[in-house]
């Protein structure tokens, strides 16, 4: 559920020798000066900036970022993976086996990957960066979900796989 004694809400509440307490155990003894100094100048930062408009969005100011913001949504919703995942049991159904568990059985395996796939994501992250680890994420998408229809237009009974490039 939700938690208030996390160190940005203690100092927003101007409790900052709770915050300190909660970076403490967060952070290294000697990381946490530095980190309570970054929560103190973001605090700042957001009581100067105040209030954001609809309007202010397409300002110069913000218009890049909620440029790229927009894009990131519409790519993910292009890519077809939603889809995928959504319809993963009827993807996986065999005709001649009505009765098989293995729709059920594929679809929790689209499903560990994703876990994994995050968990990997948040490992690479902080060596990689954001930008490199979506582009290359998204090229290798891009590869499997065109050669999944290119696949199974050009052996329909390719069933394996597809498997692996939903995969």
């Amino acid at each position: 559920g939700f938690r208030s004694d996390t160190p940005k809400y203690l100092l927003a509440n101007e409790k900052e020798e709770e915050a300190v307490k909660a970076l403490e155990k967060i952070y290294h003894k000697d990381q946490v000066a530095e980190q309570l100094s970054l929560l103190k100048k973001e605090k700042e930062m957001n009581a100067q900036a105040g209030k954001l408009s609809y309007k202010d969005l397409i300002s110069p100011q913000y218009r890049r970022r909620f440029a790229v913001g927009c894009f990131l949504a519409i790519l993910q919703q292009f890519s077809g993976i939603n889809a995928i995942i959504y319809f993963s049991t009827s993807i996986f159904e065999d005709p001649n086996d009505p009765n098989s568990r293995k729709p059920q059985i594929y679809t929790v395996i689209i499903g560990v990957l994703v876990l994994l796939g995050a968990a990997f994501a948040t490992v690479m992250i902080k060596k990689l960066g954001r930008r490199q680890l979506l582009l290359s994420g998204c090229v290798v998408c891009f590869i499997a979900l065109v050669l999944l229809p290119i696949v199974g237009w050009a052996a329909p009974d390719a069933g394996a796989a597809n498997k692996y490039f939903i995969f």
